[in-house]
C-alpha cells in the first residue's frame, strides 16, 4: 500500500506538472493571436494606404505622357513620390517565447507557423523598409530638395519649373522606379504576410479550442 500510494502520488505529481506546462504554453499561445491580429489590423490598414499611393503614383506616370498645364492638385501626386512609409509591428509575444524556448509550442505544425510568421515574414517586410528608406535619402531626396519647394512629407511638393521637371527623363525614371520598389518592397509583402497570418490565426483557434 505505501509503495502504490508513492506511485499514485508521483503520477498526481507529474499529471500536475504537465497540465501546469500545457496552461502555460496556452497562456503564450492567447498573447501570440493577441498579438497576430493587432498587427494584421495594422498592416491592412496600412496596405490600403500603400494601395492609394500606388494609384497616385500611377496618376503621375499618366501625367507625364501627356503633360497638361500645372495647377496646385498636382502638389499631392509629386508629394507621394517623396516619402518613407512604414510600419511597426509588436513582437514581444514572440520575444517572450523565444527567450523561453520555441520547443515550448507542443504542436509542431503551429511552431513552424509562429516562426515562419516572425522569422521569415517581418523580416522581408523590415528588409523591404530599408531599400525603400535608402532610395528615399540616396535618390529622391536630392532631387527633390533641388527641384521641389513647399515639400510636405508624404502630402505634397511644389516643382520649382514644372515644365522642366515633367519633361526631365531622369524625373520620370525616379517615379517609376518609386513605383517598382513600391509594389516589391510592400504591397508584396505585406499581402503576402495578411495571408500568413490569417492561416496561422486559424491554426492558433484550433489549439486554443
Amino acid at each position: 500500500l505505501i509503495v502504490v500510494g508513492i506511485l499514485v502520488a508521483l503520477g498526481i505529481s507529474d499529471w500536475y506538472d504537465r497540465y501546469i506546462d500545457r496552461q502555460d504554453e496556452l497562456a503564450l499561445l492567447a498573447e501570440i493571436r493577441s498579438a497576430v491580429q493587432l498587427d494584421q489590423a495594422t498592416l491592412t490598414l496600412k496596405l490600403a494606404e500603400i494601395r492609394g499611393v500606388e494609384r497616385q503614383i500611377e496618376q503621375l506616370l499618366d501625367l507625364v505622357e501627356n503633360p497638361p498645364p500645372y495647377q496646385p492638385s498636382m502638389d499631392a501626386l509629386f508629394g507621394a513620390v517623396y516619402a518613407v512609409r512604414t510600419v511597426v509591428l509588436n513582437t514581444a509575444a514572440y520575444d517572450t517565447l523565444s527567450s523561453i524556448g520555441l520547443q515550448r509550442i507542443s504542436n509542431e505544425s503551429l511552431r513552424l507557423a509562429i516562426a515562419q510568421l516572425y522569422d521569415t515574414q517581418y523580416e522581408k517586410i523590415i528588409g523591404g523598409h530599408d531599400v525603400d528608406s535608402q532610395a528615399i535619402l540616396n535618390l529622391f531626396r536630392p532631387y527633390f530638395m533641388e527641384n521641389f519647394s513647399r515639400i510636405r512629407f508624404k502630402v505634397s511638393a511644389t516643382p520649382l519649373d514644372y515644365q522642366r521637371t515633367i519633361h526631365d527623363p531622369y524625373f520620370i525614371n525616379l517615379v517609376d522606379y518609386r513605383l517598382q520598389i513600391l509594389r516589391s518592397n510592400q504591397l508584396s509583402s505585406y499581402t503576402e504576410t495578411i495571408e500568413v497570418m490569417d492561416a496561422l490565426l486559424g491554426l492558433l483557434d484550433r489549439e486554443l479550442n
